[in-house]
């Protein structure tokens, strides 16, 4: 992993674990909601004329209905759930890298790693900036002073990563372990 790519992609992230947390929210709900009007959609469905409708089971037939629709829905939801959840994991774990990223950058270079990723500003605006570490810093400098605190984020990824990430490390992580 890179550092200057786990900069670049930090905030695509975020809206990626915004939004995969959203759809899961939203298939939990849509699966609630929707059954009852299918089941009665199923039950209501009348076979076409000349055929006669025929009931081999026991039982209600909206009971029956109800407990087979219930049944693939779930599996249909679970499988969109997982593959959400999946997903989210592997958003989180970078999510949780760039957090520890920045903890080891003492606080001027997160602030500038800040400024320049994050809120997209350029060297020469942020050696504008009254409230800068590197206020009146040229171009020059502060593109060095970048080049320096991405090189050091990239000896922590190095010195701390688990070099590749395997599916089931992030299983585990997804089940809770590193929460």
């Amino acid at each position: 992993m890179d550092a200057k790519w786990l900069f670049e992609n930090h905030k695509e992230h975020l809206a990626e674990e915004k939004h995969l947390l959203a759809q899961i929210t939203y298939l939990k709900q849509l699966n609630t909601d929707q059954t009852a009007e299918e089941i009665e959609g199923i039950i209501l469905k009348r076979p076409p004329l000349g055929i006669p409708f025929q009931n081999n089971h026991q039982g209600s037939t909206t009971e029956r209905v109800a407990i087979e629709l219930n049944e693939d829905k779930d599996l249909q939801t679970e499988k969109s759930i997982k593959k959400y959840s999946d997903a989210l994991a592997v958003c989180r774990y970078y999510l949780e890298v760039y957090e520890a990223v920045i903890l080891f950058l003492n606080e001027r270079e997160a602030w500038l790693i800040e400024k320049i990723y994050n809120q997209s500003m350029t060297l020469s605006i942020i050696s504008t900036l009254p409230e800068s570490p590197y206020k009146s810093y040229d171009r020059t400098t502060l593109y060095r002073i970048k080049k320096k605190i991405i090189e050091k984020a990239n000896h922590f990824l190095q010195m701390n990563s688990l070099k590749e990430v395997s599916p089931c490390q992030l299983e585990k992580y997804a089940n809770g372990s590193k929460r």
